[in-house]
């Protein structure tokens, strides 16, 4: 990604002086924060992008099920959604799937061992093809992370042998956990045939939220492959997330926005650092980048932002 400061020798980032022709947000933790609801400022900044033609759309670590009540209140049916963080391409309108890359069984099989060996309860997203439910284990297994995050779905199977049960490709895996738990296990994951990342979800937002996908599933590849699809150039791409599973997408884009409730070193990797979610940070954003019509101060380093 670009540097952060004029002493560098890099060019810093001033409105006007590229305008996105797409943009990418995050949700959880960027357009909608623990109230589970999206501004009404974000919810302007979008469709005014959109009705001065440009594109917008979603980058989330949900699925279609938890997605599809925030498009529609967006109007964002019509575009080509990011979902399973990158793992899953879709139109809603007309059921389109633009890409998918599944998780292999025998792969999805290992990290199961991998995950219960750590006292942990895995959950398995089916595909599409095979109805995109959930499977996991018996409650024994459950954290106190986990029963809440199910309380949430409406329908989920439970089984004795999460592994055995593998027995087509899944979309990912998942681990809603505490700390001291997920990150000996997002050591041990990170040597493996996946990709292992960590995100939030509002759904439990005090707890660390750890997937496992196929490699070639990220959101900043399959940004990648929606912006080419576009005729749109990276450097004319505005990204806005606020996790680590937005890194890569960050990295892709031209305009790359950490939220101000990101962490430390997601927000020292991005171009700019926008005000929190609780601050309509994506919105200024959108505002500063792609409508102009929010005047800020260029931060002098990533971490900063003159309000």
């Amino acid at each position: 990604m670009r540097g952060r400061c004029a002493s560098e020798g890099v060019i810093l980032i001033v409105p006007g002086t590229t305008i996105p022709g797409l943009i990418i947000l995050d949700i959880d933790g960027t357009i909608l924060g623990r109230d589970r609801d999206v501004s009404a400022r974000t919810r302007s900044a979008i469709t005014l992008a959109r009705l001065r033609g440009l594109t917008v759309t979603l980058a989330t670590g949900r699925s279609l099920a938890t997605t599809q009540a925030i498009a529609e209140m967006l109007d964002l049916t019509n575009v080509p959604l990011i979902l399973h963080n990158g793992a899953l391409a879709l139109t809603i309108r007309d059921g389109e799937i633009h890409f998918h890359h599944h998780l292999a069984s025998a792969a999805a099989r290992r990290a199961v061992t991998i995950i219960e060996r750590h006292g942990c309860q895995p959950m398995v997203y089916e595909n599409l093809f095979r109805g995109g439910g959930i499977v996991t284990g018996h409650t024994s297994r459950d954290s106190a992370y986990t029963r809440r995050y199910l309380a949430t779905k409406t329908h989920f199977d439970r089984v004795d042998d999460v592994a055995s049960a593998i027995v087509e490709d899944p979309i990912q895996l998942a681990v809603a956990d505490d700390n001291d738990r997920i990150a000996p296990l997002l050591s041990d994951l990170s040597r493996g045939p996946w990709t292992a990342v960590t995100s939030m979800s509002t759904a439990i937002p005090d707890a660390r939220f750890l997937e496992v996908l196929s490699p070639r599933a990220s959101k900043g590849i399959a940004a990648a492959i929606l912006a080419k699809r576009f005729g749109v150039a990276p450097s004319h791409v505005l990204a806005i997330g606020d996790n680590y599973n937005d890194v890569d997408l960050l990295a892709f884009a031209g305009i790359g926005v950490a939220m101000g409730n990101a962490p430390d070193d997601v927000r020292a990797l991005a171009d700019w650092v926008a005000p929190t979610v609780d601050e309509d940070g994506a919105a200024i954003a959108i505002e500063r980048f792609a409508l102009a019509t929010t005047n800020r101060g260029v931060p002098a380093r990533a971490g900063d932002w003159s309000g």
